[in-house]
């Protein structure tokens, strides 16, 4: 069975224009068979059969346009009954009364249409096969002259061929109507599932039109800003001030309209219902629409926005930060003391000649390990004052005079491994604006590591100018990295799994301090290095001006 068979599977413009032609079509049969009657009235007796048959039409006709308009046939069964009675009648007035090749002939194709959408293929087929059977009664009744053959032959081809062409497009016209209707509820059914989706996350969501606009919120979006009112239609920016770290107010519609590709930003907060609240923002751009003028090539964006409180989390981070900073500080006195104890009891030790007793060994292993806590007292104190920005006041400072003066530090170091450490320097270097403290510990850092780590041959520091910036680096003939290593030695407390790194007392916080203060001085560290042929840590600083 064709879907179209279904007389309910109809769109409510089809059902409308159908019953305005129920209505119109039995109208003019009425109409013209009474017209008829009127014509052959004086000349025909009241029981003239002509008369009574076209008497019977009308009024049929008419009851059935009155029937219409009064009511629309509630079963399909009705439907076709009322169809094949007016096929039947059509007849009997267009060869009874009309004749065949009458304007009211025409008619026939409504007839050829709503067939088709109510018997499908099979009683479309038997509707334009009675036109040629009607043309040949036709003919038969009134006779069979070359101008009655040809009128009527044009006539059913016709309407033959109108009626089959409409039915093909009104066929098109519904499967386009069926896919429409079919991707509207895919659509409905993935909006709905989307709609539970983002109403059952935590986290807030929010989806903004190119101009800051909402368009989509779900329920936890209304919690984080503590209101009931609905949201669509209002600017992000008036319902949510943001501040950054330094109290200063941001416009997020318009960092998202600077932003190029998604990203998470947790460095802002708001101030909701009086309370301060640490937000983490994860934004995307959904997708890019160009204006219809080529000539003016706008593009248009619009975001899915991710809102959590991070407020308990952050304040977990302070303590956590607080508590190193704290203890850090502490540790250091207690530390430089046993540390200074230590190294007077190795000097009498050494001079009294007892450096080969068990007391001598015992003090050097409690001299090695005050050094390795002081080390990790130190990198904590320096990561603490990089997390919370202090010492981050930025200078003029000289670049050779740096470098000379970490030279001087790490040079005894160097010679008691009886490493070579050179230091090579451009002519001519100038000044760096920078913060002072977070440049020397990045580089004691960087040489502590390539001395550390280098057994034999040298370690390089070397200061080179690059078009408006300078470029440091240190280069070590140690024991090098692997590859599947690089990605993760700036990881906290990550140690490379060589035995020879394990054999060396650290903490793994040494180049985690050293990435954490290139990122505040405004820099990333490049790494390139080969096992065992050393490796090479470089950062590049533009000049002050």
């Amino acid at each position: 069975m064709d879907f179209l068979d279904n007389p309910f599977s109809l769109n409510r413009s089809t059902v409308k224009i159908i019953t305005i032609g129920n209505i119109i079509v039995p109208l003019l049969y009425a109409l013209y068979a009474i017209f008829s009657l009127i014509q052959i009235g004086p000349t025909v007796s009241e029981t003239d059969p002509d008369f009574v048959i076209g008497l019977f039409a009308a009024v049929l006709w008419l009851g059935f346009s009155v029937y219409e308009l009064s009511i629309f046939p509630a079963s399909a069964i009705s439907v076709r009954t009322k169809y094949l009675a007016f096929h039947m009648l059509a007849a009997v007035i267009l060869l009874g009364i009309t004749g065949f090749s009458s304007p009211l002939a025409y008619t026939w194709i409504f007839f050829t249409i709503v067939t088709y959408i109510y018997f499908g293929k099979t009683g479309m087929l038997l509707n334009l096969g009675a036109l040629p059977l009607m043309a040949a009664i036709d003919l038969f009744l009134n006779g069979s002259s070359k101008y009655f053959i040809v009128v009527d032959i044009m006539t059913a081809i016709v309407i033959m061929t109108i009626g089959a062409l409409s039915a093909g497009a009104m066929r098109g016209a519904r499967l386009d109507q069926h896919m429409l209707d079919a991707s509207k509820a895919q659509v409905a059914l993935q909006r709905e599932r989307f709609a539970i989706i983002i109403n059952n996350l935590a986290d807030a969501v929010l989806g903004l039109d190119a101009h800051g606009k909402i368009t989509v919120f779900n329920a936890a979006s209304l919690k984080l800003l503590e209101t009931s009112r609905p949201l669509s239609d209002l600017h992000i920016d008036s319902i949510l001030a943001l501040y950054d770290a330094k109290g200063k107010s941001v416009s997020l519609h318009q960092l998202l309209e600077k932003a190029n590709s998604s990203e998470t930003i947790d460095d802002f907060h708001a101030f909701i219902d009086d309370e301060k609240v640490e937000l983490e923002i994860k934004f995307s751009i959904v997708h890019d629409i160009q204006s219809a003028d080529f000539k003016k090539v706008k593009p248009e964006r619009s975001y899915i926005i991710m809102l959590r409180d991070i407020t308990a989390q952050k304040d977990l981070e302070r303590e956590r930060d607080e508590f190193i900073a704290i203890a850090s500080h502490e540790l250091r006195t207690p530390v430089a003391i046993a540390e200074g104890s230590l190294s007077n009891a190795l000097l009498i030790a050494e001079k009294e000649g007892g450096g080969q007793n068990a007391f001598m060994g015992s003090v050097k292993e409690a001299y090695g390990q005050i050094l390795l806590l002081a080390r990790m007292v130190n990198d904590l104190n320096t990561l603490s004052r990089a997390e919370h920005g202090s010492a981050d006041t930025p200078e003029y400072v000289n670049i050779t005079d740096t470098l000379q003066k970490l030279y001087a530090i790490h040079l005894p170091s160097a010679t008691a491994k009886k490493l070579q450490l050179d230091l090579h320097t451009d002519a001519s270097l100038g000044s760096i604006f920078v913060s002072r403290m977070y440049l020397e510990e990045l580089l004691q850092n960087i040489i502590g590591n390539a001395i550390k780590y280098t057994e034999k041959g040298s370690v390089t520091i070397s200061a080179e100018n690059n078009e408006g910036s300078v470029v440091l680096s240190v280069k070590d003939t140690g024991i090098g990295i692997g590859k599947s290593e690089q990605s993760r030695v700036f990881e906290r407390f990550y140690r490379a799994e060589d035995y020879r790194t394990r054999e060396t007392s650290g903490t793994g916080l040494g180049l985690y301090v050293a990435n954490k203060l290139a990122k505040k001085i405004g820099t990333e560290i490049q790494l390139k290095s080969r096992l065992n042929h050393g490796s090479t840590f470089s950062f590049e600083l533009p000049y002050g001006t």
